[in-house]
């Protein structure tokens, strides 16, 4: 089905573009242990066993829904429950924290949640930002301010692959190797950084509690359907 189903409603797709499985190629399905960890992803049908015991996953999609039927002992026993997580955190939290369907709120499309029986929604904590303090590029005493250029470049308060260089920031020091100084703090913490001129740079943040998660009350199923709509 779909190999590249990456834990997300991937917000570029949008309500019109999505194939013939495109709602499951937009969300990502995992399930997760009792303390919330992940212990494995889920994009199709399947059976298989987790730690002994029987697991039964049945996927159904088209383009704007996703169905997600999990059962297993485990689910009764409270060792087992599902999450799911959407691409662009900046763009969530749930509109509506009451009832179900639970509707979200993203950055091209919107979506809404609704599952069988009696579990409560529990909401990850947002992710922390990424701010960029202080961006210098330079060598010896000849060093110039590119915090405002680097702030530019970043996507979802992460910075990927990004190349510090003369084409991108002009040439302080002409015939010298240039070294990219980085300061950033993501949350409380700080950092400080030096990349060679050219060396990619990735800063990025990735909470372990990224999942929304459902744990089913004495109950052996949970269904989960995902509906997804234009703005």
């Amino acid at each position: 089905m779909c190999r590249y189903f990456f834990c997300t409603l991937f917000v570029l797709f949008g309500a019109v573009a999505f194939g013939q499985d495109g709602a499951a190629k937009a969300v990502r399905f995992a399930l997760l242990d009792a303390d919330g960890s992940e212990l494995k992803l889920v994009d199709e049908t399947e059976s298989f066993k987790l730690k002994d015991v029987n697991v039964s996953v049945t996927v159904k999609a088209d383009k704007t829904t996703a169905t997600y039927r999990v059962e297993s002992a485990l689910l009764a026993d409270g060792k087992l429950g599902v999450g799911f997580e959407f691409a662009n955190e900046r763009h969530l939290p749930v509109a509506a924290t009451g009832g179900k369907p639970v509707s979200f709120a993203l950055q091209y499309s919107k979506a809404a949640v609704k599952w069988s029986g009696n579990s409560t929604l529990v909401v990850p904590k947002p992710r922390k930002k990424l701010d960029i303090t202080n961006a210098e590029y330079g060598a010896n005493d000849k060093w110039i301010d590119v915090a405002p250029i680097v702030n530019k470049y970043l996507v979802g308060d992460q910075l990927i692959n990004f190349l510090p260089g003369n084409d991108l920031f002009g040439d302080p020091i002409n015939g010298v190797v240039k070294t990219f100084e980085l300061t950033y703090s993501i949350g409380d913490d700080e950092e400080i950084k030096s990349f060679a001129e050219r060396q990619a740079v990735t800063i990025q943040y990735a909470p372990r509690d990224r999942y929304f998660r459902l744990f089913p009350k004495s109950e052996k199923f949970i269904e989960i359907e995902f509906k997804l709509t234009g703005k």
